[in-house]
């Protein structure tokens, strides 16, 4: 089962696959009263089933993708506007497992995870038009259990849960830690027979932790995320079929298993509460329970399935009633030719103090959704039960981009309770033109024989449409013994040691660098070359947004780095960070100006989510007013 506004009407309906005698699949519209009543569209029947939602296609209708024992065939269905679902791609099935959507390489069309008995698991991805491919990652290949995403390591990259049994070593569950590229590495196991498993942020930090359940043992086992790459062991619940979601409207994720709902205090302390609901059992086989507030009060609602093959809907009566987050605001854009980091403030809820995820809107025109889906409504009416697409981090690097294309974004804020605030006012930035004609005038023979410096010139010249306000230049074929001196980091992809510029080039204009290097054998060297590649940063709300060119930064005595820049009195910034230059972090804390010259010092954590670094970039953002 799975719950999804198919129409884009403002109401939950939900799709339903089983065995009721026969294998089914069967769509329910939800009417205007409340009640619901069968679609009148055609689906292959499954049984033994999973069933998920997801717009593949980014034209803001939700596609269905569904697994299990059929005709052999798992399928992808196309929603054509509401009114009809066409079949769009066959694969190999699998059942007795799950399907998951999910974009792991961050360019806005969702690929999907796949497990099951065959034993079969795998990631398919999504090329765009009519085309997955399947990647060769290594995945365990299990059956009985559960696949799901989220950014576990806050690296930017949603990160796979995958579990189950396996006919090789019993089976287990596995954390695939994604390199962004579709590089799944293994980052954490833990070995028992075959369970389906959660991710849950128990204590509201951001960091996902598990719920893994353990059928020998009779027991769910909580997780909690370490934040070095994997999980300690934390308390014991019962086992059951089992729902991670806010249903009390404290702020925190509970947990529904077989009957009761276990309510999450915050402190590590867990209350039963006992339900008038059918005892579901301690059978995790089968999933039969999804929540959703399908009636829009504020309070999530449960359908499930018993023993009996009967499905029920129960509505939530418990006394406090959900508000939404507020919007997201202070948006700003940093984007390149194919690639944009897009960033905003942390949104308040006044139930939920953190733990909140986020949810982007991208489009090529006004308020469109063809880059990145959110799926949900413009007013934030979330279509889908389901965390937001950027988790919970304050930045999100869009790849993929065409050069000289203008994008328009916004960003909800989601609660435990899957609500969606409205969105943040629209934003717009363009990607960099497509490239800079750059010409090496001169290299200097007459090295300094005392200190083995020599220079180099390089004349850039804009020929794009669009300003550029920064330059990221690479020196290549480098012989050994020669050093960049003026080097500002390196290229993370190519170990090429670059230098960042931040001069404004209008388009038609030409600039000048010299670029400093040391030779240790004193002889100036032959073929040295350069690269040269725009950064353009977007100003966003009348000049906020804007980068701010450092000072300096250096490292203390104590072995904390510190950031200088000159500030503009009563403004607020912004301090980023970055081991690669491409995936940008903000700090926690903001800064306020004071017309002079300011030093920000990097202690590590909270502010920042690991110590500093040689490896660290920093750079810093002028705010909203």
């Amino acid at each position: 089962m799975a719950w999804g506004d198919y129409d884009n009407d403002g109401h939950l309906d939900f799709i339903l696959t089983g065995d009721n005698g026969n294998a089914i699949t069967m769509l329910y519209h939800q009417n205007a009263d409340g009640t619901f009543s069968p679609a009148p569209f055609i689906f292959a029947p499954y049984r033994s089933s999973s069933v998920e939602w997801g717009d593949f296609d980014n034209d803001s209708y939700l596609d269905l993708l569904i697994t299990g024992l059929a005709d052999g065939y798992s399928r992808i269905y196309r929603n054509w506007g509401g009114t009809n679902f066409v079949e769009f791609m066959r694969f190999p099935a699998v059942y007795d497992g799950k399907v998951s959507w999910g974009d792991f390489n961050h360019d806005g069309k969702l690929d999907f995870a796949i497990t099951g008995a065959g034993p079969y698991s795998q990631i398919y991805q999504n090329l765009g038009g009519t085309n997955f491919v399947i990647l060769n990652t290594g995945l365990a290949q299990l059956y009985y259990g559960s696949v799901s995403w989220a950014d576990f390591d806050r690296d930017g990259n949603v990160d796979l849960l995958l579990t189950g049994a396996s006919n090789s070593d019993g089976g287990g569950a596995y954390v695939y830690r994604n390199g962004g590229t579709g590089r799944l590495g293994l980052a954490w196991s833990l070995r028992f027979a075959y369970e389906p498993g959660r991710w849950i942020d128990v204590d509201n930090d951001g960091w996902p932790d598990l719920a893994i359940q353990n059928w020998a043992y009779q027991t769910t086992y909580l997780y909690r995320n370490n934040r070095s790459g994997g999980f300690d062991p934390s308390i014991s619940l019962p086992i059951g079929p089992m729902v991670v979601a806010d249903f009390n409207n404290d702020g925190w994720s509970d947990l529904l298993i077989r009957n009761q709902v276990l309510q999450n205090t915050g402190s590590g302390i867990w209350t039963t509460v006992a339900t008038s609901l059918p005892d579901l059992g301690t059978s995790t086989l089968v999933n039969n329970a999804f929540c959703g507030d399908f009636d829009n009060d504020g309070k999530l609602d449960l359908i499930l399935s018993d023993s009996s093959s009967r499905t029920s809907l129960y509505r939530n009566t418990t006394e406090a009633t959900n508000v939404a987050p507020i919007a997201p605001s202070g948006l700003w854009a940093v984007a390149s030719r194919t690639n944009a980091v897009l960033s905003w403030s942390p949104s308040t809820d006044d139930h939920q103090t953190d733990g909140l995820t986020y949810n982007l809107r991208v489009g090529t025109r006004p308020d469109g959704f063809d880059v990145v889906s959110p799926m949900s409504a413009p007013n934030g009416f979330r279509r889908i039960v389901r965390a937001g697409n950027a988790g919970t981090l304050t930045s999100y690097t869009l790849t993929g981009l065409t050069p000289e294309k203008t994008y328009y974004w916004s960003v909800q804020a989601v609660d435990n309770s899957f609500a969606g605030s409205p969105f943040s006012s629209e934003q717009s930035f363009v990607a960099a033109a497509p490239m800079v004609n750059f010409l090496v005038r001169s290299v200097s023979t007459n090295i300094d024989l005392q200190t083995g410096l020599f220079y180099q010139q390089v004349v850039v010249t804009n020929v794009g449409a669009g300003l550029i306000t920064g330059l990221r230049i690479s020196a290549m074929n480098l012989p050994p013994g020669v050093l960049l001196v003026s080097a500002t980091g390196t290229n993370a992809s190519t170990a090429m040691p670059i230098v960042e510029f931040t001069n404004s080039l209008a388009p038609g204009g030409t600039i000048t660098f010299t670029l400093a290097y040391y030779s240790s054998n004193r002889r100036p060297p032959v073929g040295i070359g350069v690269s040269v590649e725009p950064i353009v940063a977007t100003s966003l709300n009348g000049g906020a947004g804007e980068t701010v060119t450092l000072r300096r930064t250096f490292l203390r005595f104590d072995n904390k780095v510190a950031v200088e820049f000159d500030s503009l009195n009563g403004r607020m910034y912004a301090i980023q960070y970055s081991s690669d230059l491409s995936l940008w972090r903000q700090a926690q804390s903001l800064v306020s100006g004071n017309g002079a010259r300011m030093i920000w010092v990097d202690a590590g954590p909270p502010d920042t989510d690991s110590l500093p670094s040689s490896k660290r970039f920093y750079r810093v953002i002028l705010l909203t007013q």
